[in-house]
């Protein structure tokens, strides 16, 4: 009796282990941005990573925000252990490192700026759906040409 018990007991916990052992739940993975087309190396890439529409349209509070260095017309940084969802990008140009897109008189931006998926906006952002793109929790490139 005892050595049936002993077994069930380890065919139990080899059988737990290997459940545990093989879940397959949400991976966190590489997220490498590449934004292009600076017109000069100096300030600054003001980088707002969006994983809502919420926080996309909410400028000061994103997600993630970054600011890369600049080097001959290109900035890029990896972000890692980024869980699978759907993110947006919205990038500017900050040439005088004052933290704000300048803009002119009327309100048009007058530094440069870029969204994911090259989209853009008839009188203002694009929206949350054209800008959107899925990662999956492996690995991917997102590149972002600024204008």
């Amino acid at each position: 009796m005892k050595f049936i018990t002993i077994f069930i007991i380890i065919v139990s916990v080899s059988f737990a282990g290997e459940i545990t052992n093989n879940y397959s739940g949400p991976k966190a993975g590489k997220l490498v941005i590449v934004i292009r087309g600076f017109q000069s190396d100096n300030g600054s890439a003001k980088v707002a990573v969006a994983n809502s529409e919420s926080n996309y349209h909410n400028h000061r509070e994103p997600f993630i925000g970054l600011t890369l260095d600049i080097k001959t017309g290109t900035a890029e940084t990896v972000l890692e252990d980024l869980t699978p969802g759907y993110y947006a990008l919205k990038i500017f140009h900050d040439a005088d490192d004052n933290n704000d897109l300048n803009t002119n008189f009327i309100g048009y931006p007058i530094e440069d700026y870029g969204f994911s998926n090259n989209a853009s906006g008839i009188f203002g952002i694009p929206s949350w759906n054209n800008a959107k793109f899925y990662f999956d929790g492996s690995q991917k490139i997102v590149e972002v040409d600024i204008n």
